[in-house]
């Protein structure tokens, strides 16, 4: 085994020993990562081959050998933190990506260089925190009379004098055609809840309709109540036109009333 020692130019030194097992090794200084002016060390594409990566321009990876432990702070760990109490980090163990944590875990989204969003966050006792939910609360301006045996409740109004907690957070209700189209990204399952207050005859239902269809009825009590309300969990694709609808055996009038009339939509995922 042979070492090879280089000295600074006033004090100090390092050596470079060479394995006495056999073999050729280069070492091409042009490939080695460095600190920046920042102290901050970035892999480019001088590092790893291209064709093994996401994207091509990001030539390098951080990588591990096969010395796998089903620890989740055993070897094979990205240690970011450690201060003699609690480590966080990333890792692999028991077929599972690690994220360990001694305080908050948090997923934030950059919009500028030194500017971010939280888009998601979990507290240490599990507790999942999202600050954007997709969620419609709608309620009615004013009172709506309905001839026949069935019609449109024609929800238009996110004033908090008619409806508490208006939400519009995609801004995907139309208030002109009493409309809410499923956004793009967000097809799945979606919390329904809809409440009617009706004077004149009482409804018999109220029922979803989906791009125009009559679907699930919520809410049926036939006609016995003024108030009527009803619940359910539905799947719909990104661009499927909502409305609510209420069916009865004769005219009636849904009125607009803050705690009786009002739509409320939750994406569930």
């Amino acid at each position: 085994m042979s070492t090879i020692r280089v000295s600074g130019d006033t004090s100090g030194y390092f050596d470079l020993t060479v394995p006495s097992s056999a073999g050729t090794n280069t070492i091409d200084l042009s490939k080695l990562p460095v600190k920046d002016a920042n102290d901050n060390l970035t892999l480019n594409g001088n590092i790893g081959a291209g064709g093994t990566t996401a994207f091509a321009s990001m030539g390098g990876r951080i990588g591990f050998d096969n010395d796998y432990s089903d620890s989740a702070r055993g070897p094979n760990k990205i240690l970011l933190q450690n201060d003699g109490n609690w480590i966080s980090g990333l890792g692999i163990s028991n077929n599972s990506l690690d994220i360990y944590s001694g305080g908050i875990i948090a997923f934030h989204k950059s919009t500028g260089p030194n500017a971010y969003t939280t888009s998601m966050s979990i507290d240490a006792s599990g507790v999942v925190k999202t600050p954007s939910q997709p969620m419609l609360k709608v309620g009615l301006s004013s009172g709506a009379y309905l001839t026949g045996t069935s019609g449109k409740i024609p929800f238009d109004s996110f004033n908090s004098a008619v409806v508490f907690d208006p939400e519009d957070n995609m801004n995907a209700f139309n208030t002109s055609t009493n409309t809410y189209t499923i956004p793009s990204g967000l097809g799945g399952l979606w919390f329904i809840s809809a409440h009617t207050y009706t004077t004149g005859n009482n409804a018999n239902q109220i029922a979803v309709y989906v791009n125009g269809s009559r679907e699930d009825a919520i809410g049926t009590d036939a006609g016995t109540s003024g108030m009527n309300q009803g619940s359910i969990v539905k799947r719909f694709a990104a661009g499927d036109q909502i409305q609510m609808w209420v069916f009865m055996g004769a005219a009636l009038t849904v009125q607009p009333n803050m705690f009786h009339t009002y739509w409320q939509m939750n994406f569930l995922g």
